[in-house]
């Protein structure tokens, strides 16, 4: 305690823990694969309506596809996730997300739009997006986990905050597919730089396993280093069966599930709604941008 006191009297500040930095990190990776996607589906819905020849319904169906790719991606994810490094896992999917809007930017196959969905864009959407941050958060944090759990969920509404002006404008401006490539580009160059740099699997990692944070946390709760080492076999495990046989799960999952396909299809409607009633896509996109400044103060104060 002494000793303590002197290092403060002198000054001494504890170096930032090492877990704000991959949370802050992970959550812009979430906000750019989040902010593209579920928020930005409804800015895309006019111009493929018009081009494609598309009706309303058909052109509405991206989301449900991404999301049907992500269920169906999310266990491999997690399972990758659990084996190796997550900055490998994350820049893996930056670049597949990539890969999947460039696609469809430069097709007119409505069969390749929606296998890539299904497929790259829905891999790298869930490598870059809640999932690995609530795994990371998990892995970094005990003492203040809820807290950096309530940052993290916040950063999901920051796409709707900051991607969909930009976004908007690259549309109006470049059109619909030079604005698709652009985007494609830079969050893929943004989240591999953050993977590569920044993110890192957790605290043993770094030999921050004794870290004040993480005091009283119990062994098996500890990530291990991935160079090899072997698991700590004493650790319970949770099997997906057993997951599945508790209420709990199901009333969590059915839910979740509920209010978000309610909020989805809000955001995908808005746009195309507003445009024509009269406003303009900059005005429309407004809407957006305010429904997820809305989404984030509800965040905060449930939280």
């Amino acid at each position: 305690m002494a000793v303590s006191n002197v290092l403060r009297e002198a000054g001494y500040r504890r170096p930032v823990y090492y877990g704000w930095w991959v949370l802050a990190a992970a959550a812009l990776t979430e906000m750019l694969a989040i902010g593209s996607t579920s928020y930005a589906a409804g800015l895309f819905v006019l111009p493929l309506q018009h081009e494609f020849s598309l009706s309303r319904a058909a052109a509405n169906s991206a989301i449900p596809i991404l999301f049907t790719g992500g269920a169906i991606m999310a266990a491999l994810v997690g399972r990758l996730l659990d084996r190796f490094p997550v900055q490998w896992i994350m820049s893996l999917g930056a670049i597949s997300f990539g890969i999947g809007l460039v696609t469809i930017s430069t097709t007119s196959s409505i069969l390749v739009i929606t296998l890539s969905l299904l497929l790259p864009v829905a891999f790298g959407f869930v490598a870059v997006g809640p999932l690995t941050t609530t795994t990371l958060v998990s892995r970094w944090f005990y003492r203040r986990r809820g807290r950096a759990l309530g940052i993290a969920t916040v950063a999901s509404s920051g796409g709707g905050i900051i991607v969909i002006p930009l976004l908007s404008w690259a549309i109006e401006t470049f059109g619909w597919r030079s604005a698709l490539i652009m985007e494609a580009l830079l969050i893929s160059a943004i989240i591999c730089t953050l993977a590569i740099f920044l993110i890192r699997s957790g605290p043993a990692d770094l030999a921050l396993a004794n870290h004040p944070e993480n005091t009283g946390r119990q062994l098996f709760d500890m990530p291990q280093p991935a160079n090899g080492a072997k698991e700590n076999t004493d650790a319970p495990r949770w099997r997906l069966r057993e997951a599945l046989a508790t209420v709990n799960f199901w009333a969590i999952a059915i839910a979740l599930a509920a209010i978000t396909a309610i909020a989805q299809a809000i955001v995908v409607m808005i746009v195309p709604y507003s445009i024509e009633l009269g406003q303009s896509p900059t005005a429309a996109a407004l809407l957006i941008t305010a429904f997820s400044i809305a989404a984030a103060i509800v965040k905060i104060g449930s939280g």
